[in-house]
């Protein structure tokens, strides 16, 4: 095997930069020699191995190197023959190559070297061979990926590079400002991450909207409208049925008069409604819930312990609608639909469902009709607050 001076190879601009474990890669050398020579054209100009030269020459101490004279006619094809075919190369290091081979049949073609471009089919575009020939595949995908090279930064393109994050969320992601790109890189799950910066950016926004509408219309305006109505439950004999009536508990409404209440600050156009119904009044409970200008979405269970009153069924639940109007912010993660707590007093909800609430939506204003008491971080309205 012929053998070079290590001092006469020339090494030019090299497309792989990821060099790795020098060190290991010496030992190796040290104990097994080297056993795939580096190729070097006729004027000792590297071609490919300049992880095992630089092992030789600045760990080893060698002067001399195992070699092979390689005749081509691009460096870049060398190279990209030696690397990309064992798959050395990250994407990063593709994007350069596929620039240096567009730049290389440019130069050719402009100097009526066409036949000479490395393997040009007839009618192919530029863009295409060298797509094909850097090992990105398609001029759309080889875009893709200049884009992240050239507007990302280092984390996002290393995430790119190590296949934690896709070439197509990472073009997304470059568009974004850097403490987003670096966080959406650094984390377990990008995706996932770009949600949540997705929500908490629309929650912001929500909270700054809901801030210039009250400043315009000159009233206070909620992103979010907790309410439990003195729903009136008519029994079938008023004369025998009273007695474990709500009206014995606390003053009452009619669905129309709940209907026609003038909901504080409800009118801005991206809001949430959490309607609190019995099953007997889930049909006033929607009713109440369109003339309120809400639409229903969704909802959740309360489930209690024990049993109570009913005529069909001895009722253990009751149901909190989820009603929007507009489009408000989704939860960052979808809870259980079924609240388990012990009942309080007459018609007293559980403290867990405002704490979840207030965990899904903390920034948002917050409103709670027919309130039984105060809550931090919440306006409250009705006339059993205290």
């Amino acid at each position: 095997m012929p053998k070079s001076a290590i001092a006469d190879i020339t090494v030019g601009d090299r497309h792989r930069q990821d060099m790795g474990d020098l060190e290991e890669l010496a030992d190796s050398i040290k104990r097994q020699g080297v056993l795939q020579p580096i190729g070097v054209t006729a004027d000792d100009e590297l071609v490919f191995g300049k992880r095992r030269l630089l092992a030789c020459r600045d760990i080893l101490g060698w002067d001399t190197i195992d070699c092979r004279v390689v005749d081509v006619t691009s460096l870049v094809e060398g190279e990209h023959d030696e690397n990309l075919m064992r798959k050395d190369f990250t994407l990063s290091e593709r994007h350069a190559i596929h620039e240096a081979v567009r730049q290389e049949i440019g130069n050719r073609q402009g100097q009526r070297h066409v036949d000479s471009c490395p393997q040009v089919e007839p009618g192919e575009k530029t863009r295409d061979v060298a797509a094909r020939r850097s090992g990105l595949g398609s001029s759309a995908n080889a875009a893709r990926v200049g884009r992240v090279v050239d507007r990302g930064e280092p984390e996002l393109i290393k995430a790119m590079d190590e296949g934690s994050i896709s070439p197509n969320l990472a073009e997304k992601v470059a568009e974004r400002p850097a403490s987003d790109q670096r966080r959406i890189a650094l984390a377990d799950s990008p995706k996932a991450e770009v949600k949540k910066i997705n929500r908490a950016k629309k929650l912001e926004k929500l909270a700054e909207s809901t801030a210039a509408a009250a400043k315009e219309l000159g009233t206070k305006q909620y992103a979010v409208i907790y309410a439990d109505p003195p729903w009136r439950f008519e029994p079938y004999s008023r004369e025998t049925g009273m007695d474990r009536s709500a009206d014995n508990h606390y003053q009452t409404m009619t669905t129309a008069e709940i209907a026609d209440l003038d909901v504080p600050g409800a009118e801005h156009k991206d809001c949430i409604l959490l309607l609190w119904a019995t099953a007997p009044m889930l049909q006033d409970a929607l009713y109440v819930m369109r003339s309120w200008g809400f639409d229903y979405k969704s909802c959740a269970v309360w489930v209690k312990p024990k049993a109570g009153t009913g005529y069909w069924f001895r009722n253990r639940h009751e149901l909190l609608l989820l009603d929007t109007r507009g489009s408000p912010p989704l939860p960052e993660t979808a809870s259980p639909s079924v609240f388990e707590a012990e009942a309080g007093r007459h018609s007293e909800k559980p403290a867990e469902v405002r704490a979840w609430i207030d965990k899904t939506w903390p920034a948002l204003p917050k409103l709670e009709m027919f309130a039984r008491k105060s809550a931090p971080g919440w306006d409250s309205w009705g006339n059993e607050n205290d």
